[in-house]
C-alpha cells in the first residue's frame, strides 16, 4: 500500500510540474515580441534639425546624420548604424542585428552624430508599433522570436524554478535508475 501512495504522490507532482511548465511555457510565447527594425521619419521636413556649417565646407545646408540608439534599462544600450549626410524626410530605416526583446527596450534615442560631438536630437519611450513624438514618426516593426521566449521563460522566477525542478526530476530519474 505505501508503494502505492508513493506512486500517486509521484504521478501528482508529476502532473502538477507538467501543468506549471505548461503555463510558464504559455506565457513566454506571450512575451516574445522582439524588434527586429526601427523606422524614423520626420514630420516637418522644413523644421529638420541641419549639421553646423564648417568653414571651407560649401554646403548651404548640410544635411544630418542619424544615428539610433535602443536603450535598454539593465543592460548597455544598443547603437545601430549612421545614416550619413541624409534626410529623415523620406523615411530611414535601421534593421537591428538579431531580434531584441521588446520588453528589454525602454526607449528610443535619435542621436545627430557629428565628428566633434553627438547631439540627442529626442529620446521617446516605445508607445506601440507606430508613434509620433513632437517632430518624428516612429514605427517599429515586431516580431514572434523564440530567442526572446527562452530569454523571458529563464528570467522569471517561475522559469528559474521550472528548470531547477526540471534538473531535479531528471537527476531522480538517474538516481532511481541506478539504485534499482
Amino acid at each position: 500500500m505505501a508503494d502505492t501512495s508513493w506512486q500517486s504522490i509521484k504521478r501528482w507532482a508529476a502532473f502538477g510540474l507538467l501543468a506549471l511548465t505548461a503555463i510558464s511555457v504559455g506565457l513566454s510565447a506571450l512575451n516574445a515580441d522582439a524588434i527586429t527594425s526601427v523606422t524614423v521619419q520626420v514630420l516637418d521636413a522644413d523644421k529638420e534639425v541641419r549639421d553646423l556649417p564648417l568653414p571651407g565646407m560649401h554646403k548651404e545646408q548640410p544635411l544630418p546624420d542619424y544615428r539610433l540608439e535602443l536603450v535598454r534599462g539593465s543592460a548597455s544600450d544598443v547603437t545601430l548604424a549612421t545614416f550619413m549626410d541624409r534626410s529623415a524626410a523620406e523615411p530611414l530605416e535601421w534593421r537591428l542585428p538579431e531580434p531584441l526583446p521588446l520588453r528589454h527596450v525602454t526607449s528610443l534615442r535619435l542621436v545627430e552624430d557629428d565628428a566633434f560631438r553627438n547631439d540627442v536630437i529626442e529620446e521617446v519611450q516605445v508607445e506601440g508599433e507606430r508613434f509620433e513624438s513632437a517632430k518624428y514618426r516612429y514605427t517599429v516593426d515586431v516580431a514572434w522570436d523564440l530567442g526572446a521566449a527562452l530569454d523571458y521563460f529563464s528570467t522569471t522566477p517561475i522559469g528559474m524554478v521550472l528548470l531547477l525542478a526540471l534538473g531535479l526530476a531528471v537527476l531522480f530519474v538517474i538516481l532511481g535508475n541506478v539504485m534499482v
